[in-house]
């Protein structure tokens, strides 16, 4: 099947001028390397864990279920678009938008992952309950791993130049770097998806 990215405008980054872009290419770690996921152990340039804690109704209080975890750890990553250039993108603050996927469960019958209720002491939680009982919780992660297609939509720069020491006093582009900003079309968003997925969860 057509790919729906390829209906997407784009701007090649290498000649993107800075101002909103979007670019696509695939993912290369930066001097800054990867981060290491804390359930699954995959390397990662971002990475997302979510615990979700769900609840039986009783009494009159409804069920339901609340996310007690959401962890994002990453690094500044480059993106490749085979232009002759690569763009940097700095993900602190942006609309990250990835499928989760599921590390495992734990609840009365089952005990969670391995190494999962270390991760939830370090930071104030725990998987068990009242008389030792699971509680029942779900963990998730989504990643961007190195090699992943990335769609990049948000504001941009072009850092500057350095001379090029030649002495004719040129100063070549510097690279572009893409960036969260706050105001209005400040938005940065990082996707892995198609389009037509991007539009149902926008």
């Amino acid at each position: 099947g057509v790919n729906a990215f390829s209906r997407r405008p784009r701007h090649p980054i290498s000649q993107a001028m800075g101002g909103p872009v979007e670019i696509e290419g695939n993912i290369v770690p930066s001097e800054k390397g990867l981060v290491e996921a804390p359930l699954s152990g995959r390397q990662a340039v971002w990475t997302r864990v979510t615990v979700e804690q769900y609840r039986s109704g009783s009494d009159g209080n409804p069920g339901g279920s609340s996310i007690v975890l959401s962890e994002v750890n990453s690094r500044p990553f480059f993106v490749d678009d085979n232009s002759g250039e690569v763009a940097r993108i700095i993900s602190d603050d942006a609309n990250v938008v990835l499928d989760q996927q599921s590390i495992g469960n734990s609840g009365q019958f089952h005990d969670p992952p391995p190494g999962f209720e270390e991760f939830l002491n370090m930071r104030g939680l725990s998987s068990k309950g009242f008389f030792g009982f699971n509680k029942t919780m779900s963990f998730y992660e989504e990643l961007l791993t190195p090699g992943d297609a990335l769609y990049a939509r948000g504001p941009s720069r072009r850092e500057q130049g350095r001379p090029d020491g030649e002495g004719s006093g040129t100063a070549p582009l510097g690279q572009l770097v893409m960036y969260a900003a706050s105001g209005a079309g400040g938005e940065l968003i990082l996707t892995n998806k198609t389009e037509k997925q991007l539009a149902s969860r926008l």
